[in-house]
């Protein structure tokens, strides 16, 4: 079984015993005390009230017997008032009475005695009680008062002839007697009682109720009160009767006596319950305790062979010893890699900060995310304006195109060289080349990309001046052959032709050798006449484009001994001198990378017209594309770019199916009107 099962059923056990038998013992001493109580209180009360209802009797006797005779007529009418004395003041002290008052029918004093201090008695002012609605609705009154001398217990009756024993005339008088409620007899009525009596004036503000009664448990003491009140029927006094039981004290001793013995068996439970937690809980837990503190499972090596929770703990600690080692090493490592990357990030932001080219972030929202200080200074707005927006310096018409370079990198795709013309802040042209790449998270999908940017006006600048110049030594060299060049070769082959007449004369041997030197110099006339029209190709006139590239493809024919042949279709082209001029330049570069680099024994060179776009393709057989030339060499293919999109041409570069190069080069019409 298990060790926490075993806790968890002692415990509950031990839960349920403690319980039931603290129910069962409150609940048996709580009904004797119930019964105790109750019987005793009871007995007291009804104690209580016969002796006070017996004392209040010889009270109620005096005043009752003495009211009713002639005698006391007469003394309230004011007569015999000598013989009053020897009639009243004998009975005082056998009736308990300290104190009488008798008055005519209109209140008026007749007669006073007493058996305590005068000076304190004279001071209570009976008429005024005498006068209260209550003694005038009953002549029989009983009230009690609170006197300089004390409480003092007062009975009224009306004075009437002896003959009226129903007490159905007027009164004649009246008479008052009081009994001092003194310390002997409160002291009387404790003995009396078997209890303890005391006094206490009841304030204004606090309540006044009998009938119940409090109980002390650990005195075995029960207490009740009893409430007087004065002639307005007011509560003036409360009586409190404390009474203490032997009974009780005895059973109180019991009951504490038993719960010593609850106590000391609820002890020696909790002693075992101690000792099987120290021997099933704290032993293991103070060696697992001390093994984790100190890093050694020595401490453990005896509990990780039982088969408790905590033997099944103890080998997961060994085990965790065995394996802290690697845990340590790998959380250095990943500390060091941790660290590498933060240095790594801040390089990279330093190079992003630092960097000439714009470089800009997309968010997969397509909005911009990042925007370097490079960016700023190339296009002209702030960071501010730009983060959570669009690309800004993306025209309108170009729009389309830049949101789907965006959508295949956020396939996963990346591309280098996207060539676009964009506008600044200032709305000034700015020549482009865009790279991209995706940016990936942790689980591989794309959530972004990012984007470097340079700025290639400049350069596009200085190649269209490289081109004008090349264009203009190239006219300039082909004039030079043609006018320079061509003309003192064809003085040589004059006089060569001479020298070849002369020899024939005079049948010399060596006229053969004339007449070959005379061919070999005029076919370099007709080489040279070649290249200037190649370096100058293009004339003015409807036909001149096509004619210059027939006259390339024979030239190329005759030069390098291969097939190259030239298609032309449709409508006449006659296009500004600069347009056709690029065009030409177009197709002699394609021709002599093809012959040079893609080795092609047959080349094609096709002009397609018609009034909406010109189409001119160059065709060859050769190896095909070759891989990227070394940095600063094979411009021919930038150039050609650049070319057409001077004249606003667009260019294609692919391979054919079955090897070979295709380049295409499409005008439209309107750009082809351009001068």
């Amino acid at each position: 079984m298990k060790i926490q099962t075993k806790i968890i059923l002692l415990l509950f056990f031990i839960t349920c015993l403690f319980l039931a038998a603290f129910m069962l013992m409150r609940y048996s001493q709580r009904s004797r005390e119930e019964m105790i109580i109750r019987t005793r209180v009871l007995e007291k009360n009804t104690l209580f009230d016969k002796i006070l209802k017996l004392e209040s009797a010889s009270l109620e006797m005096f005043v009752y017997d003495l009211s009713n005779s002639d005698e006391m007529v007469s003394i309230a009418a004011g007569r015999n008032l000598d013989r009053a004395s020897r009639s009243i003041d004998p009975l005082l002290s056998g009736y308990n009475v300290q104190a009488v008052w008798i008055f005519d029918s209109t209140f008026t004093p007749r007669y006073f005695t007493h058996a305590i201090d005068e000076t304190k008695i004279r001071s209570i002012e009976m008429p005024r009680l005498l006068n209260s609605p209550s003694f005038a609705s009953h002549f029989f009154s009983h009230f009690f008062l609170s006197t300089p001398c004390g409480v003092m217990e007062i009975q009224t009756a009306p004075i009437q002839p002896t003959g009226d024993q129903q007490r159905e005339t007027a009164p004649q008088g009246f008479l008052v007697a009081g009994r001092l409620w003194s310390r002997d007899y409160v002291d009387e009525l404790s003995i009396l009682t078997e209890s303890t009596i005391a006094i206490t004036p009841l304030r204004d503000v606090e309540e006044s109720f009998e009938g119940s009664y409090t109980y002390n448990y650990r005195t075995g003491s029960f207490s009740f009160s009893r409430i007087f009140y004065d002639w307005n029927k007011n509560p003036l006094l409360r009586v409190s009767i404390n009474n203490e039981s032997p009974m009780l004290k005895e059973f109180n001793r019991m009951t504490a006596r038993q719960m010593m013995l609850f106590t000391v068996f609820a002890s020696a439970f909790i002693i075992a319950i101690l000792y099987f937690l120290v021997r099933w809980v704290n032993i293991p837990l103070a060696a697992i305790s001390r093994s984790l503190k100190t890093d050694n499972p020595q401490f453990i090596s005896r509990l990780a062979v039982s088969r408790t929770e905590f033997g099944n703990l103890a080998r997961l600690i060994v085990a965790f010893f065995n394996q802290k080692a690697d845990l340590v090493r790998e959380v250095s490592e990943r500390k060091r890699a941790e660290e590498a990357l933060t240095e790594a990030n801040e390089a990279l932001v330093a190079l992003i900060e630092a960097s000439p080219l714009a470089i800009v972030s997309i968010a997969a929202g397509y909005t911009v995310k990042m925007w370097n200080p490079a960016a700023v200074r190339m296009f002209g707005w702030k960071e501010d304006e730009v983060i959570g927006g669009p690309l800004p310096f993306v025209p309108p018409d170009k729009q389309r195109d830049v949101q789907g370079m965006i959508d295949r990198v956020m396939q996963g795709n990346s591309f280098t060289d996207f060539e676009i013309r964009c506008n600044k802040r200032d709305c000034s042209p700015i020549d482009l080349t865009i790279s991209a790449a995706p940016l990936r998270d942790a689980t591989g999908a794309v959530g972004g990309i990012m984007v470097v940017i340079h700025d290639t006006t400049v350069n596009r600048q200085l190649i269209r001046e490289i081109i004008e110049i090349s264009g203009r030594e190239q006219i300039r060299i082909g004039q030079d052959l043609h006018d320079g060049l061509s003309q003192h070769l064809t003085g040589i082959a004059f006089l060569s032709k001479v020298l070849e007449q002369k020899l024939a004369a005079q049948a010399s041997e060596e006229t053969v050798h004339a007449r070959e030197m005379t061919r070999l110099i005029n076919q370099s006339i007709e080489m040279t006449r070649g290249l200037a029209r190649g370096l100058s190709p293009v004339a003015l006139g409807e036909d001149g484009l096509m004619l210059s590239l027939r006259e390339l493809a024979d030239t190329v024919s005759g030069m390098f001994g291969i097939s190259c042949l030239f298609q032309g279709e449709g409508l006449a082209v006659n296009p500004g001198t600069a347009t056709a001029t690029h065009l030409f330049r177009i197709a002699q570069e394609a021709v002599n990378n093809a012959v040079k680099h893609g080795h092609a024994r047959t080349i094609i060179i096709s002009l397609a017209s018609n009034h909406k776009r010109t189409a001119l393709t160059i065709e060859d057989d050769g190896t095909g594309l070759a891989p990227p030339p070394d940095r600063g060499k094979g411009m021919g293919l930038h150039i050609m770019s650049y070319r057409a999109r001077m004249i606003g041409a667009s260019l294609s570069v692919d391979a054919r199916p079955n090897g070979g190069t295709v380049i295409h080069c499409a005008l439209q019409k309107t750009a082809a009107m351009e001068g």
